[in-house]
């Protein structure tokens, strides 16, 4: 299981304008990315900026728009997109978020059993 609280995070606070002006000269985009994988049977994760080359699936992403990059070792990497969700969206993944956080808070609680 991944302890979301241990996950390596750096945010956008450290962007500059200059970096901004750099990375758009070369016709790339800077992007809050996060990325997850496994190995040896532990998943790990970290959330940074990074600078994402025109022509990638990730750059065309704007707004509030959202990707998901898949790869694995038997096919080509699946990319989705979600163009600028709306509220009921948003919405969705919070109460689902919720929800799991309950189950897992009721599984700790009860060592995995129903009661």
């Amino acid at each position: 299981d991944l302890d979301p609280s241990k996950v390596d995070r750096q945010g956008i606070e450290k962007v500059t304008a200059e970096d901004l002006r750099e990375v758009g000269a070369r016709g790339d985009r800077l992007k809050l990315i996060c990325r997850a994988w496994r190995h040896e049977g532990q998943v790990s994760a970290k959330v940074a900026v990074e600078t994402v080359p025109a022509g990638h699936p990730l750059w065309a992403v704007s707004g509030t728009g959202a990707a998901l990059r898949i790869t694995t070792d038997l096919m080509a990497p699946i990319v989705v997109v979600q163009d600028n969700p709306g509220v009921k969206d948003t919405v969705y993944g919070v109460v689902g978020d919720l929800i799991t956080v309950a189950e897992r808070k009721f599984e700790t609680e009860n060592d995995g059993s129903l009661k």
